[in-house]
């Protein structure tokens, strides 16, 4: 009866993990587009400053000498790497703040309460029978039992689901 169990959850959080995956997906696609074009603007901003300081510190280290010319090249090239950091930290807020929202946006969609069958199934099947199950208002619910708490809320997922999207091996992390 355990295995049977254990099928039927692993079912429900297979298409939960589906839908989950399919919502980060699109929303990080968008995201990362959003993203890709703004870090290009800003680069090509960030690099036509950077030209337009060079070229200035060039016509100054002609009239004061090379170490002027060091030194303002490299301000522009330290100004330039924060330039790309800042709009690659926005980028990455915009992502998680819309991918958290498309998943928050699940509960609004017709196929939530089985979602939270599939979360209410998981919770039992993982703290036991005697398991307290409470739906969150924002989406998802906590489950308790004895000194035991699984917070499978919607945002909580959520903040996971991102984690782990931005930390898949193989990526350039911001």
């Amino acid at each position: 009866m355990d295995g049977d169990h254990r099928t039927d959850t692993d079912a429900a959080l297979s298409d939960l993990r589906a839908h989950l995956a399919a919502a980060a997906a699109a929303a990080a696609g968008d995201i990362e587009r959003t993203a890709e074009a703004d870090v290009r603007a800003e680069l090509e901003r960030a690099e036509a400053d950077a030209a337009a300081t060079t070229a200035r510190a060039a016509e100054l280290g002609r009239r004061r000498g090379t170490a002027a010319v060091a030194a303002a090249a490299h301000r522009a090239a330290s100004r330039r790497r924060g330039e790309i950091l800042a709009a690659r930290r926005e980028a990455d807020e915009r992502f998680r703040s819309a991918a958290t929202a498309a998943v928050l946006h699940m509960a609004d969609e017709p196929g939530y309460p089985a979602i939270l069958d599939g979360l209410r199934a998981t919770a039992i099947a993982l703290l036991g029978p005697d398991t307290v199950v409470t739906e969150d208002p924002a989406g998802g619910l906590i489950a308790h039992t004895g000194g035991r708490l699984l917070d499978l809320r919607l945002a909580t997922i959520a903040v996971r689901a991102i984690d782990r999207v931005a930390t898949e091996p193989g990526e350039e992390q911001p």
